[in-house]
């Protein structure tokens, strides 16, 4: 029993190292050996989609779901795998039937939220509030959860409270965690500032940004200032990184 218990630690320590390899010999040894446990082939499963050996891994998470149809684990485990394969549409499905499950799994409720995020074209504010909701009622703390929840504030129009949010996670940033809060960031507070009228501020914050998102908002200024011309060049040469293009500007390319 101790070497199994030895067996098992070594399979902990080269998991939390991200030996995957490693993580996949030692493994399948302990099956071998006639050892079956979900924890044991989540864990080879998980292993084996790092190391992009995705139809293996798919073959064991489907026997651990088939043999355990209400175990939250391999179906989050499972969308995560998917992500790994860059299949958004399959892992935010398998992340809701997890969630199905165990809806209190903050983790759960944050992996959908992300994904959601990644398409705002595609947003349902309804259910993103729901499961924004659900994640607050955990922690209201979460730093993640707030950013979602200005994006949602955004998305809804409500830009001053969004803005207080952002203003809120900055300092976060800055003056409790002493780190430079992440370039999203002050792109939401420049689109805030936007969108409340406050172009010079906006304008300000997006230079400082500097980056194709930061580009697009500023041709977004430009072109309600009526500077058409470098209005346009600016926002052709952002859009194709922003999320959620904004509507009504389609026919300046006419002016």
């Amino acid at each position: 029993m101790d070497n199994i218990h030895n067996h098992v630690a070594l399979i902990e320590q080269n998991f939390a190292n991200q030996h995957y390899k490693n993580v996949e010999i030692l493994s399948n040894q302990l099956i071998l050996k006639g050892i079956q446990d979900p924890w044991l082939s989540n864990v080879l499963a998980i292993s084996l989609s790092k190391q992009k050996k995705f139809s293996q891994a798919k073959k064991i998470f489907q026997q651990l779901i088939d043999i355990s149809p209400e175990d939250h684990d391999s179906y989050f485990n499972f969308a995560k795998s998917f992500l790994d394969q860059g299949d958004n549409d399959n892992a935010l499905k398998y992340f809701r039937k997890a969630h199905s499950i165990n809806s209190n799994n903050l983790q759960t409720i944050l992996s959908i939220l992300r994904i959601l995020v990644e398409n705002l074209n595609r947003f349902n504010s309804s259910n993103f509030y729901d499961l924004l909701e659900k994640g607050m009622d955990i922690d209201d703390k979460n730093p993640e959860l707030l950013s979602f929840y200005s994006i949602y504030l955004m998305q809804t129009g409500n830009y001053e409270k969004a803005n207080f949010i952002v203003d809120h996670l900055v300092d976060l940033h800055v003056n409790h965690a002493n780190k430079e809060p992440p370039a999203n960031l002050y792109l939401n507070k420049g689109v805030c500032a936007l969108e409340l009228g406050k172009y010079d501020e906006a304008r300000q914050i997006f230079n400082k940004v500097g980056s194709h998102d930061a580009d697009y908002n500023i041709g977004i200024i430009e072109l309600r200032e009526r500077k058409f011309k470098q209005g346009w060049l600016n926002y052709e040469k952002g859009k194709v990184s922003v999320r959620s293009p904004r509507k009504g500007y389609e026919k300046f390319q006419n002016l």
